[in-house]
């Protein structure tokens, strides 16, 4: 669908527009815009606007030219990624099932994250035993910030590790010669 047809499609069904848009039952989270062959070709319906209700003529698949497309993100999801976000059901004919289901999916998240944790710090202390120290590069636009060391080896890290060396508690930051942050493990101070 043009983005076009698009927002005349949601000024019309929403002349205020003051209502949710969603697709399917769940929000968007964001707009990209991307090169028509970026995460797979395009799907597109022929359609035949002047018909009432289904209007699917034909169909297409293309990389070419550009496409915007729409990201969403459920509450669920949103949940696993922050067990501790506030969620306010509003509707009391859904209250009872859905703080249920928030209930349930944020005790999950949480015993996920706290295994994942355990886990990135079994691995952290065993590159610690076996020589490797942790730096973080001082530049905050730089992708990922921290990394293992070893003489002249490096190993950059993602998300997991970074947040096991942040949030645990169990290391703490040293600015060393050269302004360089240094992470070490309390228990080696």
């Amino acid at each position: 669908m043009k983005t076009k047809k698009l927002i005349e499609l949601l000024q019309s069904e929403d002349p205020t527009g003051e209502d949710e848009v969603l697709v399917g039952n769940t929000d968007i989270l964001c707009l990209e815009g991307k090169p028509g062959y970026w995460d797979g070709c395009k799907e597109v319906l022929v359609r035949d606007w002047n018909k009432d209700c289904y209007n699917v003529i034909g169909a297409e698949y293309s990389s070419e030219g550009s496409k915007i497309s729409i990201r969403t993100l459920s509450i669920e999801d949103a949940v696993y990624q922050n067990p501790d976000l506030p969620v306010k059901v509003v509707d009391t004919f859904v209250e009872k099932h859905m703080q249920q289901r928030v209930d349930k999916i944020r005790k999950e998240a949480k015993d996920l994250k706290e295994s994942l944790i355990g886990d990135f710090l079994i691995r952290t202390l065993n590159k610690i035993k076996e020589g490797w120290r942790i730096f973080e590069d001082p530049d905050t636009t730089a992708r990922p910030q921290m990394y293992f060391s070893k003489g002249d080896e490096k190993e950059w890290f993602g998300f997991g590790f970074q947040q096991t060396v942040k949030k645990t508690g169990f290391f703490k930051s040293v600015l060393n010669e050269g302004q360089t942050i240094e992470w070490v493990f309390k228990l080696h101070d």
